[in-house]
C-alpha cells in the first residue's frame, strides 16, 4: 500500500516528499526509490497513461520475484511548469536538499526513523529527478550528516535525463527561469 511519512512544513500534497510505497517487512535487502522529473508527479509519472490509480511501482512491482523484497519509495518535489500552475521559487539544489533531509530524517507514519542508507539504495529517475538525485549525491558527500546514505547508493537508473553539454544546461535554466521564476 502507499503509505505517507509524516508531513514536512512544505508538503502540500500527498504526490510531494519521500513516501513509502511498499513495505516488505523490517529486513528489506535493498531501497529503490523512484524520483520524476520536469512537469512530472510522483505517483502519475510512474503510472500507465499518467494515471495514478495505475501506478505500477506499487501495483506490479511489490508481486515481481526478488523485486518484492525491496522496500520501494517515491520522492515528488514541485516540478509543474504549465501555465496556471502554482510557481516555486525552489531550484534544483533545494529539491536535493530536500531529498536528503527526508532520506535522513523523515519518520514513518508509526514514528520510526526509515533507517535509509543501512542497505543498497537504486534510484530510478526521470529527467530533471536525475539531476536532482545527482545534486543530493555530490551534496550528501560533502555533509557529514549524509554521507553514509550516498555510500549506500549502489546504482542510478537514469530515464531521459540531461547529462552532457553547457548548452543543455543553459536551456534548462531558461526552462526553470520561466517556470519557476528561479534558474
Amino acid at each position: 500500500s502507499y503509505r505517507g511519512l509524516s508531513p514536512s512544513p512544505d508538503r502540500s500534497s500527498q504526490s510531494l516528499g519521500l513516501q513509502v510505497v511498499h513495505e516488505p517487512g523490517p529486513s528489506a535487502p535493498l531501497d529503490i526509490i523512484f524520483v520524476h522529473g520536469l512537469g512530472g508527479d510522483s505517483r502519475k509519472t510512474w503510472s500507465k497513461n499518467h494515471n495514478a490509480d495505475l501506478f505500477w511501482p506499487g501495483l506490479w512491482l511489490p508481486f515481481e520475484p526478488d523485486i518484492g523484497k525491496a522496500r520501494i519509495l517515491s520522492f515528488g518535489y514541485n516540478a509543474s511548469f504549465r501555465a496556471g500552475a502554482p510557481k516555486t521559487v525552489s531550484n534544483i539544489a533545494d529539491f536535493s536538499k530536500q531529498l536528503l533531509y527526508e532520506m535522513g530524517f523523515v519518520k514513518n507514519e508509526d514514528g520510526e526513523d526509515l533507517g535509509i542508507g543501512r542497505v543498497p539504495i537504486i534510484f530510478v529517475v526521470h529527467s530533471m529527478g536525475g539531476l536532482v538525485v545527482k545534486k543530493a549525491y555530490i551534496l550528501g558527500q560533502n555533509d557529514e550528516e549524509y554521507q553514509h546514505i550516498v555510500r549506500s547508493i549502489s546504482a542510478i537508473v537514469f530515464l531521459a535525463t540531461p547529462h552532457r553539454g553547457t548548452n543543455l544546461a543553459e536551456i534548462l535554466n531558461r526552462v526553470l527561469k520561466v517556470s519557476f521564476q528561479s534558474p
